[in-house]
């Protein structure tokens, strides 16, 4: 009797092993693929400049720059977004200087030197929101080369 009990203990506790297996075999967690690091907008007002990866996060713009060079053919899009960018500091530059010189000057024909270079200094702001553009098309380029799909010109 104590023979046959041991048996039918060893036997469910077998049965019972056994079945945990497959049971975990079912629950595997499901494996996905590579999911690419996809750079969109960040939420905001005026944030029409800084990015942020799908899960949320955010990309300085220092690295920026480098995480764009990794897709072929934006290396070209970011030195002209760079580019742009120097032309609105160097035009924020020339807007403020001109302006306190023309506020400060009392000379007539300085002071209307000073208020064109500021009026240029304007102009170049607003022409330096090209770098934007471009900015924003290497992300779209780094997006869809995340993909695996390529831009149609």
């Amino acid at each position: 009797m104590k023979r046959m009990l041991m048996i039918f203990i060893a036997l469910v506790l077998f049965c019972t092993a056994v079945d945990a297996q497959e049971s975990s075999a079912d629950e595997s967690p499901v494996v996905f693929p590579d999911v690419p690091r996809m750079i969109v907008h960040q939420e905001g007002f005026l944030n029409f400049d800084k990015f942020e990866f799908l899960d949320g996060t955010k990309i300085k713009r220092s690295d920026l720059n480098d995480v764009l060079c990794t897709a072929p053919e934006n290396e070209r899009l970011v030195k002209k977004a760079s580019f742009w960018n120097g032309v609105g500091i160097a035009g924020s530059i020339a807007f403020i200087g001109g302006l306190a010189g023309a506020c400060l000057i009392e000379n007539d024909y300085a002071a209307l030197a000073c208020s064109a270079v500021s009026l240029a200094g304007a102009v170049s702001i607003v022409f330096s929101f090209r770098g934007i553009y471009y900015q924003t098309r290497a992300v779209d380029n780094y997006n869809l080369y995340a993909l695996g799909l390529e831009r149609e010109e």
